[in-house]
């Protein structure tokens, strides 16, 4: 039983860890400009928006991607809007 939690936790860490390496990568390469945004293409180019956010590697490892989604500060974001 104490195996089978454990073994769950492990399993739940790294979904997690990928979910965030996933994230980070697609936050950096809409920083950077690697690919636009895809709620401000035109003329149907949304897709390919969503395609390069799906396929792009911004960094060279996904422990990288996990590093610096666990080490770096993001800026505050507004709790209202800026009417």
């Amino acid at each position: 039983m104490k195996y089978a939690v454990i073994a769950a936790l492990l399993v739940t860490i790294g979904f997690l860890a990928d979910r965030l390496a996933r994230e980070e990568n697609q936050r950096h390469a809409l920083l950077t400009g690697a690919c636009p945004r895809p709620d401000t293409t035109a003329d149907g180019k949304g897709a390919e928006a969503w395609q390069c956010l799906a396929t792009i590697q911004t960094r060279p490892s996904w422990l990288w991607q996990v590093y610096v989604g666990v080490t770096e500060s993001l800026p505050p974001v507004a709790l209202t809007s800026p009417d």
